[in-house]
This record gives C-alpha cells, sequence and structure tokens, in this order.
C-alpha cells in the first residue's frame, strides 16, 4: 500500500518544508523499515471477525513509523477487491510519543520494542463480510528493511502479509491460528538456530507448516503478490548450512548459518478441520546472524511419546547454557526458562479439562507449583511433568508441549540466543483385550471384552487367512492391519456389541486354513485404538472332507467312485447322523448341484455312481453331514475328477488334463496302452505344480496307431486327520498320432529374365530342410489373372523335380504360386510371385500406297501386348 506521510512520522518544525514538498509531490517517499508480520482473526459472529495485524519494524535508519495503516478485503482467487479498510489504528504500546526516538503519532499508541530497535506493531479493526464464502486479508507497505542479504535490493520491495477467512454456518466458528513468539529471532555463525512460532489454534484445529518464498505486493505497480526479487532460502546464499521447518510442529531448525546478515523466510500455516483445508496464514520472519563467540542454551528431553490412556506419563527434563563456567568473565552466562514462552494455557495438557499435566521445577528448589516463568537460573534447570490421563485425553492429533530458553542477553553483548525443544505426546485408546476365535459349523464367532472407554464409536474386525503373526509396528500403533495382509471384514457399533460372527458372507471357509482375527476400536472423535491380540483358528472338520472323484470305467454308461473323510460331529447336534451326495456336471464354473443320494448311514465313506458319461466330461462331488432332523450340520467342500484331452502330432501325443480339488495333488502318473485291448503301463510321472491344468507330450510313436491312456494323480491335504494319500484317475482316453503338420517350402527363385520372343516363364526351387520338409510329396503350380483373381492349378511336379517352365504364354502379365503337399495331404502355404508383360512393336520405315496389294498400309509389321491409340506422319 502507499500510506500518507502525514500519518508515517512527526517532524521537528525544521523539517516542515520538506514535508510540505513531499505531500506535493506526485513521487511518494518510500521508508525502509519493514522486517516481519503476521494477520490474525477472532470470529466475533454474524459473519463479523475482529482483525490483528502485527508488524515488526525497525525505525531507527529514517525514522519511520505507521501509525495508522490500511488493508484490502479480497474474494478468495484475489480477482476482485471487495473493500479497503483505512486508517486502522495502532492499540498496543506507549500513549503519543515513541521512547527511543523522535516519533510522535498524537492521541494513538506507539508500538512495543521488544529487543533492540525492533518494534512489535499491533493493528486492530472489526469487519463484517457481505456472506459465507472465502475471503482474503492483505496488508502491503512501501519498503522492507534495507540489506537483507538474501533478495536483491531489500529497501526498494514492498513488504507483504496475508491470511485468509472462511465464513460458513455449518462448519460452526473459525478462528485463524494464533502465534505465541514473535517472528524476529537473533542467531550466531556456526551455532545451532532453532525457532519455535508457537502456532496454536483456539478451535483445535491440526496446523501444517511449510517454507514458502517472501512476496511482495505495490499496486498498481505490482497489482497481484508475486516473488520477492532475487529471492533466495537462506541455506543457498553463501556456505549456509540447510534450514527445514517441522510440518507438524513448525519447528523451524537452522544447522548451521555460516554467514551473517539479516536473513528473510516466509511460510504457510495451513489449517485442517476433520481432514479438510479450511484456512491459511501467511507469515514473514527476520532472522539477524552474528559473527559472536555465544552459544544458544541447551534443552534436553525426549521428543515424541505414546501414552494409553489411564495410565500416567512422566517426562523428566533439563535444561542449561554451555557458557554457565566459561575461563572469563565470571560468574558466566545465565539461562531464562519457558514454558511455551511465559504460558500454560493451550499448550496441550496443561490445559486440558480434567486431570491437566503438572509441572514441577526440582532444581532450583523453592519454586512455586506450578512455577512462575520465566524461571532465571545461573546453573541448570530440572524440572519434570506428570501427567494422569485418562479416556477424555484421548483425541486423533497430539499433544504439544514447548520449551524455551534464552542467555542473558547483556553477558555477550547485544544478541540474544536461544533453543527450543518440542515434546509431541499422543494419548491413545488401550488395545482392545480378551479376543477369542471358535470355529463351529463352518462359521467362526469372535468375542472380546468391552473397551474400558466409554466413548466407542465402533470396533473394526479384521480378518487374514493363511496364518497370523502380526506385529504392531510402533509403540504409538501407527500400522495399519491391511500393511500386513488383514482386510477389515466388518464392524459392530457400540461399546457393548463385542460379538461378530464371520461366516464369510455365505461362502464356506476351505477346510484346514489358518485364519487369523484382529479388533480394534474407534473413538467417537476418530481416534484409533491398537489392535487386539491375534485370534488364530483352523477349520475343524465337522464336515465331510472330499478325498476321492475317481473315474472306475469309461463310456456313456461309466462309474466314478466317490469317498469322503468321516467327520469329528459335536454332540449338541442329534444323532443319528447321515450324509447328503451332490453332483455337478462339468468340473469348473458355478456348480449347478443335485441331490444324488440322500440317507447315506453315518458309517459310510464312500458311493459308486454309476450310469455317467465319464467319456465326455468330468463330474464335481459335495457330500453334506445332516443330524436326525434332517437339518444341516456342515457341508462338504466340493472336488472335481480328472478330465483328460490329448491332441494328436507327427509321431506324438499332447496330453492336458484338469481338476479343481481342495487338496494338494504332488505327483501324476501317466499310463498308456498301445492299443484299445492291450493292458495300461506306467511309462511316465509329472510332478504338480499346485495349478489346474496341466500337459504331457508323448514323443516316438507311430503315427496312425491307436493308444490309450489314464492319468492318476496323487496327493494329501498334509492334516493328520485325512488320509496321507488322496488317489484319483481320469478317464480313459485314446487317440491315434497323425501329421497335421504342412510342410515348408524351402526357397522359391522366379526367373524375371524371362524370355520375351518366345513367351516362357520359367522358376524353380529348392528343398527344405529335413525338420519340416522331409516328407513333402509333390508340388502344385497355380496361376491367376492378376493378384486378386483366384488361382487355378496348371501342374503337379513330383517331390523329386525342382524346376518349372510355363512356355507359350501369349501374355506375361500374369501371378503364379507354388505350394508343397506332404505324404499325409497337408499342403503348404503359397509363395506367389506376379509377372509383368513384355510388350513389343516393330514398324516398317516405308510403304506404297498404290493399291498393288502390297504394302498399301502403314502397319506393325510385328506387335505384341501393345495398342496403338494414334500416328503421326
Amino acid at each position: 500500500m502507499r500510506i500518507r506521510l502525514l500519518y508515517l512520522f512527526s517532524l521537528p518544525q525544521i523539517f516542515l518544508s520538506v514535508l510540505v514538498l513531499a505531500l506535493l509531490s506526485a513521487t511518494p517517499l518510500y521508508a525502509s523499515h519493514n522486517l516481519a508480520g503476521d494477520i490474525t482473526y477472532e470470529y466475533l459472529g454474524n459473519n463479523t471477525i475482529e482483525i490483528t495485524v502485527a508488524t515488526y519494524t525497525d525505525p531507527s535508519a529514517a525514522l519511520v513509523d505507521r501509525c495508522l495503516i490500511d488493508i484490502e478485503i479480497w474474494n478468495a482467487a484475489g480477482t476482485v477487491k471487495i473493500t479497503d479498510l483505512s486508517n486502522i489504528p495502532r492499540t498496543n504500546g506507549p500513549f503519543g510519543t515513541d521512547p527511543q526516538f523522535a516519533i510522535t503519532c498524537p492521541n494513538q499508541n506507539m508500538g512495543e520494542y521488544i529487543i533492540g530497535s525492533v518494534k512489535r506493531n499491533e493493528y486492530k479493526v472489526n469487519y463484517t463480510f457481505p456472506g459465507p464464502g472465502w475471503y482474503l486479508i492483505r496488508y502491503t507497505d512501501l519498503a522492507r528493511l534495507d540489506n537483507i542479504v538474501n533478495m536483491s535490493n531489500s529497501g526498494s520491495q514492498a513488504f507483504f502479509i496475508e491470511t485468509s477467512v472462511l465464513i460458513n454456518g455449518l462448519l460452526g466458528e473459525e478462528n485463524s491460528p494464533q502465534f505465541l513468539n514473535h517472528p524476529i529471532d537473533d542467531a550466531c555463525t556456526g551455532r545451532l538456530w532453532t525457532h519455535n512460532p508457537g502456532g496454536w489454534d483456539p478451535d483445535g484445529d491440526s496446523l501444517n507448516y511449510r517454507f514458502v518464498d517472501c512476496r511482495q505486493y505495490d499496486p498498481p505497480s505490482i497489482p497481484s503478490p508475486i516473488t520477492c526479487a532475487g529471492y533466495i532460502i537462506p541455506s543457498q546464499f553463501g556456505s549456509n548450512g540447510p534450514i527445514t521447518i517441522d510440518p507438524t510442529t513448525g519447528l523451524i531448525t537452522w544447522n548451521v548459518p555460516q554467514n551473517a546478515g539479516i536473513y528473510n523466510i516466509a511460510y504457510v500455516i495451513e489449517e485442517f478441520r476433520n481432514g479438510i483445508l479450511i484456512g491459511f496464514s501467511f507469515r514473514d520472519m527476520a532472522i539477524y546472524v552474528y559473527p559472536c563467540n555465544n552459544n544458544p542454551p541447551v534443552i534436553e528431553a525426549i521428543t515424541d511419546t505414546c501414552i494409553y490412556a489411564g495410565d500416567t506419563l512422566v517426562i523428566d527434563f533439563e535444561a542449561w547454557d554451555p557458557d554457565f563456567s566459561p575461563p572469563n568473565p565470571p560468574p558466566g552466562d545465565s539461562i531464562y526458562f519457558y514454558l511455551n514462552n511465559n504460558g500454560s494455557n493451550n499448550n496441550g495438557p496443561f490445559s486440558v479439562a480434567t486431570n491437566p499435566a503438572q509441572i514441577v521445577i526440582t532444581e532450583p528448589m523453592g519454586l512455586s507449583i506450578p512455577p512462575n516463568f520465566p524461571i532465571k537460573h545461573n546453573d541448570t534447570i530440572r524440572g519434570r511433568i506428570t501427567w494422569e490421563t485418562d479416556c477424555s485425553h484421548i483425541r486423533p492429533a497430539f499433544y504439544q508441549i514447548d520449551f524455551y530458553a534464552h542467555d542473558n542477553i547483556s553477558y555477550y553483548g547485544s544478541q540474544l540466543l536461544s533453543a527450543n525443544h518440542i515434546i509431541k505426546i499422543r494419548v491413545i485408546p488401550r488395545p482392545v483385550t480378551g479376543l477369542v476365535a471358535v470355529a463351529a459349523n463352518r462359521e467362526i464367532t469372535l468375542n472380546w471384552d468391552p473397551h474400558p472407554c466409554d466413548s466407542i464409536l465402533r470396533y473394526e474386525i479384521y480378518r487374514r487367512i493363511g496364518g497370523g503373526g502380526y506385529v504392531q509396528d510402533t509403540v504409538c500403533c501407527d500400522g495399519d492391519p491391511s500393511m500386513q495382509g488383514y482386510t477389515l471384514i466388518g464392524t459392530t457399533a457400540g461399546r457393548n456389541n463385542t460379538t461378530f460372527v464371520d461366516d464369510n458372507n455365505g461362502q464356506n471357509f476351505d477346510y484346514g486354513q489358518d485364519i487369523c482375527y484382529l479388533v480394534r476400536a474407534v473413538m467417537l472423535n476418530g481416534a484409533t485404538s491398537c489392535t487386539s491380540n491375534e485370534a488364530c483358528v483352523q477349520i475343524e472338520k465337522d464336515f465331510p472332507v472330499l478325498v476321492k472323484d475317481s473315474i472306475h470305467t469309461t463310456g456313456s454308461n461309466g462309474r466314478i467312485s466317490v469317498a469322503w473323510s468321516v467327520p469329528k460331529v459335536d454332540p449338541i447336534f442329534p444323532a443319528p447322523y447321515s450324509y447328503s451326495l451332490y453332483r455337478a456336471n462339468d468340473i469348473s464354473g458355478i456348480p449347478a448341484w443335485s441331490l444324488i443320494q440322500s440317507g447315506i448311514p453315518f458309517t459310510d465313506s464312500s458311493f459308486s455312481d454309476v450310469g455317467m458319461n465319464t467319456a465326455s466330461q468330468g463330474y464335481r462331488y459335495r457330500v453334506d453331514v445332516l443330524d436326525a432332523n434332517d437339518d444341516l450340520i456342515g457341508e462338504g467342500n466340493m472336488g472335481s475328477s480328472i478330465y483328460l484331452s490329448i491332441v494328436p502330432g507327427d509321431k506324438q501325443l499332447q496330453l492336458s488334463w484338469r481338476e479343481f480339488v481342495p487338496w494338494t495333488n504332488r505327483i501324476y502318473y501317466i499310463y498308456r496302452a498301445d492299443n484299445f485291448t492291450a493292458p495300461l503301463m506306467l511309462i511316465d510321472s509329472v510332478m504338480g505344480s499346485g495349478g489346474s491344468v496341466h500337459r504331457y507330450l508323448d514323443t516316438g510313436l507311430e503315427n496312425f496307431e491307436d493308444y490309450c491312456y489314464v492319468v492318476v494323480s496323487e496327493g494329501e491335504y498334509g492334516l493328520p486327520e485325512v488320509q496321507d494319500s488322496v488317489r484319483n484317475a481320469s478317464q480313459k482316453m485314446c487317440e491315434t498320432p497323425q501329421d497335421l503338420d504342412p510342410p515348408c517350402i524351402g526357397t522359391v527363385v522366379f526367373d524375371t529374365m524371362r524370355n520375351c520372343r518366345t513367351h516362357t516363364i520359367i522358376f524353380d526351387w529348392s528343398n527344405p530342410d529335413s525338420t519340416c520338409g522331409a516328407d513333402i510329396d509333390f508340388w502344385t503350380i497355380y496361376r491367376a489373372d492378376n493378384e486378386s483373381s483366384p488361382y487355378v492349378q496348371i501342374a503337379v511336379v513330383d517331390s523329386g523335380v525342382n524346376f518349372y517352365s510355363v512356355p507359350g504364354l501369349s501374355t506375361l502379365a500374369d501371378c503364379y504360386g507354388i505350394t508343397a503337399t506332404d505324404t499325409n495331404g497337408n499342403e503348404s502355404a503359397m509363395v506367389i510371385y506376379c509377372f509383368e508383360n513384355c510388350p513389343e512393336v516393330i514398324l516398317s520405315n516405308v510403304f506404297t500406297p498404290n493399291n498393288d496389294g502390297v504394302n498399301d498400309y502403314f502397319a506393325p509389321i510385328k506387335d505384341r501386348n501393345i495398342q496403338i491409340f494414334e500416328v503421326m506422319i
């Protein structure tokens, strides 16, 4: 903004003529003094807020001050200015006269000097927005302080800060983040420097911090905010070390500054509610780096911890200054120690409604509880924080404790060095306890203890099939069960709803699987507990386990042998028990079950299914066990027979077979008979792959001879209560090897140097290698008028000949093809070549048109494949 000089400073009478000239001049006077600042606000209701603009200035150079300021209200996009708020008075500091410099603001406050010649100025104004929506509050001033080293010509660049405002009745009360620490700090070259903005949110919203570039804004010459000219972050200047900002706490660490000077940094504080961005503040800061011998204080304590609600947290801390006892001069430096910049309100565990944390200083002794800050001491300061947590302290966000210490400003001169230490504390719900899983009737019932906290929204149930071994990856339980193979399968509502029945969505669990569960609690505020103990079960054999689905005879009236293991039936079900046997056609897809036998005695464990077309397809079976009332106790697993297919080849047969079974087949035995009536003999075996499709190539066979095969599988469940060996046979399948592959044709050479005089086309070819053309019987020659015309056979050449000519043609503009046919009648692909014509014309050089019948007309003596349209003589 451009501010009228009448409000900027008051000069002695001797300078009044200069002032008048300045007021009359069309060129505004610039003054270099702005260092840092921020904009905050408090919501007052009815779309009205109280805006506070805080600026940090150094008026020593040009005796420049701002008694009044103007600010701007914009729409969220920064494209439409809604209004200017002008002549906002300063509200802090002494009244009327500046205590350091010859500056006055009649009947107004003068601001407060916080260190040296740096002054904090606070301006307040109320504003009512026209309605709900996003808005921007902007403040700009003519110039920054001169000689800021990490930008170009800082004294000529405008100073700029802004913050956003969200007016939304559904959102509830919304206040901007507040800052407990000034954005001005000192540092020494070669010394670690830290700074804590002391940011907190009155509404409990989450804050996120990130560095941004310094910005300037000076309408109309700079109509929108832009990056300061020549700006670089401090770590990019000279030999300085890296500077970082913690995104969750805002702690800024510079390790270490090496080059003296005044530096600028800027950062944005983003405000989130329930994970949604609802606002931001742009803060501008200055750092004075001096070449000095001083050392900053040291604070030692833990940095991060988690605690279960109901446990007592104890944190010990120490703070001291490395310069307590230097060689000279005695008595050494002293230390000033603060809790969150001299205040415990809004400082995490010290401001909770019930059982707030307590801090006790043990050295020096004799201080009040709680102590009055700051604590000044010439030796180490020691203390302890104690917090008896309860369920009301649980929340998704962490609690933050900020320690701050600085040394004696008068000991080493004008440089005040400080240290910051932040402790993050998460209070989390205790893990769910007492989880027990019981499997019965193909369902798994979970029970656990009610959580000790009342405000439980729900319990989340996670499942993993195939074994347990869950490891809680951090003490704060940050890990999610889904990262270790667990899947959320359901929830129960409320604290006392501690039973869950898993029926696998109506799909029966497979027998023998290890199934493991975890439960965690979710609070009303969204906080989640650590997971419970892991509870695992293996499905008990309370249903018939299929062990055989084997083809006994092959044919349209074949027989299949089915067998199962006798289940362990809980005596809670009334006896006697019986089985029902179900069958489904084909071996894959969604089964269409048909009941083929009921009332099978419980002591039986096999069945022979006759009259089946075992030659054309395979079958699946399932056995259920029922109680005395014919009520289902357990539904058995299903398995299919092996279905064998064979594809003939040249002196070989390709076998492939499929099956879908609940056990693991480790090996397949291949049996072969050399004709329809010969006995089956074991010829080979194939190891199981774990898949459902398997292959075997039988080579060295005689073409046109009959061969028959049966594949027998051998596998197991790998469980002690089921028989070790499960053997099943495919149907008997017969096939005849024969050559169905066409031969390759070799290389064909067409003679393009044809004899146009004799109209003869010649081409020859070479015999292919023996791997693909040893059984060629003859060659076939084809002709077509052109590429798109049908080819007509014109000759057949024996296999021993590799040459052919086509004589006496009236035209050569034809296409020719050649194929090879083997002794089994397999014809190869055709090799094609299309020839061009060879035109010819002979004309006499004289003729005698005397009508004597000799040479009366001018005409070609010889012409071939041409058409004469015009002759000029």
